[in-house]
């Protein structure tokens, strides 16, 4: 369960060196990541925005969607005169509002009705059981997520890695 909530509410620092100028590797980032899902609705990709300010990127697969999937959101900094991308891992804002919403919903579903049947306000002694099974279903949702998206941090990384690498050593 530790896990599960690590995964939806927790986020993974990471940083990248380059020796390369921030607009140099600015370039090359952009250049090896797709702007759009339909840019890469045949193959794997890195989609997303990339600015110097701010960096977002998610692993992209065809015709396979997933709101839990890790993203990598972060920025370009000059750091005692190299650069540097600093960012994190993370779910995106709306699957983690949307599945605390529905957690506590059915929180209180759950309470709400066990009350009730304690004191036999309603015959049907079920009640409280469906909205765990509910819950139990979205905890399932959110871990499948989590599963589903476990090659994406060393997916994107590989990207960023290999983009502001220097090329010139080996020209």
């Amino acid at each position: 369960m530790k896990k599960i909530f690590f995964h939806l509410y927790g986020s993974i620092p990471v940083s990248f060196h380059s020796p390369l100028s921030i607009d140099e590797a600015v370039s090359r980032l952009r250049s090896t990541t797709t702007r759009s899902v339909f840019q890469s609705i045949t193959y794997e990709s890195a989609c997303g925005f990339v600015f110097s300010r701010y960096v977002s990127l998610r692993r992209t697969a065809p015709f396979v969607t997933n709101a839990f999937s890790l993203q990598l959101r972060g920025r370009f900094k000059n750091i005692d005169n190299a650069t540097v991308f600093q960012g994190s891992f993370s779910v995106a804002w709306f699957p983690k509002i949307f599945i605390s919403v529905v957690i506590v919903f059915l929180s209180i579903l759950t309470v709400n009705s066990l009350i009730q049947v304690l004191n036999n306000q309603i015959d049907m002694w079920f009640a409280p059981i469906v909205p765990l099974f509910m819950m139990g279903f979205a905890i399932f949702m959110v871990q499948f997520g989590a599963w589903s998206s476990e090659y994406d941090q060393a997916f994107i990384s590989k990207i960023v890695r290999e983009a502001l690498k220097n090329d010139s050593a080996t020209s």
